[in-house]
């Protein structure tokens, strides 16, 4: 009977020793969360569950380690074993939406969003993370009122409005947009997120003087900060303030030296600078530092057009398109360079590729409509012409330039008609009376065509003296 009761202490010794250093372990691994080592956290995290395999609070942490370092199918392992554990956990419901929204899987993080605030009502930042996601999906009214309950649950916070403020900025509603950020910083007045914010929007609406105060105030709240100099250099990129400019990228490639974005920016100044060594320079350098950076090679090759390397910009290109293949401004840049070489059927191919997928777009079937005319054939841009005509019959310009095609075939009828709607749709274009009264003299009606540029002089149009020496003496 002795023997049993203490092998019973014993055992009951040892559960506690294990009890107490799985609660250590979990200390300690939230100590190095804290201090920014999340694979020293996971092996505290890992200790821990050796000791106590029903612990829900180490499978949380090492799940929150695993997602610090990228590895989300681990914790989203992790995760799951503590809420299996513990199915009334808020915080690893909110974890794990974080991880799903990490792996683009929206609607599985706005259900775990959904069941946090289930189990518990009060939790901001579970509402502060939905309304993101939400944001994400494109229901803008959902996430603008998770945001309006995080401002309700918690009025000293700026985040809600910053957030709210960007969303409404980006629905094209930049007066309620700036009431959102001017709360944020009501809010706050010590918040650098609220006033480089403010600065942003000011940025956008080109009132640099403003964005300046704001931008200034977000690095003195917060010198270490990178987004207000990442606003600030771009401000005084587009007052040409090339030199000033420049030195904040390198600032922030000091600050944030893994981020190719410094570079580039850096390398982007200096080209509109006319630096075009240093800018070739710093681009190089991301190459070597990040070859399968798509961003780089888009901006070289705009670096060699400038320079009338066109061979060299198409490879650049082809580079960044093989990298980038749905950014489709790419087509249209080396549609152009294409065009500078000569090679007009490959220009041509590149419009066509991108009218696949911009199938309702005007400018790109008179961009290609361009192309043809510009060597003569007519009659093949014809058909772009009518398109483009057909997808915006209200332009003028469209219907003028159509209007012009037909005169080079001689379809003088036709190229009348369009001038007639050009000039009823625009009657102070004058080069449009020039090109009329050109078409109504080579069809027989001089004393009409004659009117129309002598209409187009009194409008200031250069060219319509020498017609009016040609077809009207």
């Amino acid at each position: 009977m002795k023997r049993i009761f203490f092998l019973s202490l014993l055992l009951l010794s040892i559960t506690g020793v294990y009890a107490q250093s799985s609660a250590e372990y979990i200390k300690n691994g939230n100590a190095k969360l804290d201090e920014g080592e999340p694979l020293a956290a996971a092996v505290e995290f890992e200790k821990a569950i050796e000791g106590d395999a029903r612990s829900h609070e180490a499978y949380y942490g090492l799940g929150v380690a695993m997602a610090a370092i990228n590895n989300y199918e681990s914790a989203l392992k992790s995760l799951n074993k503590a809420i299996e554990i513990n199915s009334n956990y808020a915080d690893a419901f909110l974890q794990r939406g974080l991880v799903c929204q990490s792996m683009s899987k929206t609607d599985d993080a706005i259900a775990d969003y959904d069941r946090a605030i289930g189990i518990n009502p009060n939790f901001e930042e579970a509402y502060l993370w939905r309304g993101m996601a939400k944001e994400g999906k494109g229901d803008v009214q959902g996430a603008l009122s998770d945001y309006s309950k995080v401002m309700e649950m918690v009025p000293g916070s700026p985040t809600p409005y910053i957030y709210s403020g960007k969303l409404k900025l980006s629905q094209g509603k930049p007066e309620e947009a700036l009431a959102d950020f001017d709360a944020a910083i009501k809010a706050d007045p010590s918040s650098a997120d609220a006033y480089c914010a403010r600065g942003t929007f000011w940025n956008m609406q080109n009132d640099y003087q403003r964005a300046f105060t704001d931008l200034l105030k977000a690095i003195e709240i917060e010198p270490n900060l990178p987004d207000p100099y990442w606003e600030l250099a771009s401000v005084k990129t587009s007052l040409r303030m090339f030199d000033s400019a420049i030195e904040d990228y390198s600032k922030l490639i000091s600050m944030e030296p893994l981020n190719p974005k410094g570079l580039i920016s850096r390398g982007l100044a200096k080209a509109m600078k006319g630096d075009m060594e240093g800018a070739l320079h710093d681009y190089d350098r991301v190459m070597v530092l990040y070859p399968n950076n798509g961003e780089v090679y888009f901006h070289r090759s705009k670096l060699k057009s400038y320079q009338q390397d066109f061979k060299g910009a198409i490879e650049d290109i082809n580079e960044s398109i093989r990298l980038m293949p749905e950014n489709w401004e790419m087509y249209v840049d080396r549609a152009g360079y294409k065009f500078s070489l000569g090679d007009y059927s490959g220009a041509r191919q590149d419009y066509s590729t991108i009218i696949k997928v911009f199938a309702d777009n005007p400018d790109l079937y008179m961009s290609r409509a361009g192309i043809s005319v510009s060597i003569g054939q007519y009659a093949e841009a014809m058909p772009d012409f009518n398109k483009a005509v057909s997808l915006s019959p209200n332009s003028p310009q469209y219907i003028f330039q159509r209007g012009r095609a037909r005169a080079e075939m001689k379809d003088y009828k036709g190229a009348i008609s369009d001038f007639d709607k050009a000039i009823s749709l625009a009657p102070q274009i004058p080069y449009a009376y020039t090109d009329r009264g050109i078409a109504k003299c080579l069809s027989g009606n001089k004393s009409g065509g004659c009117d129309d540029i002598r209409k187009a002089m009194e409008l200031g149009d250069p060219q319509a003296a020498e017609a009016n020496a040609k077809y009207c003496k």
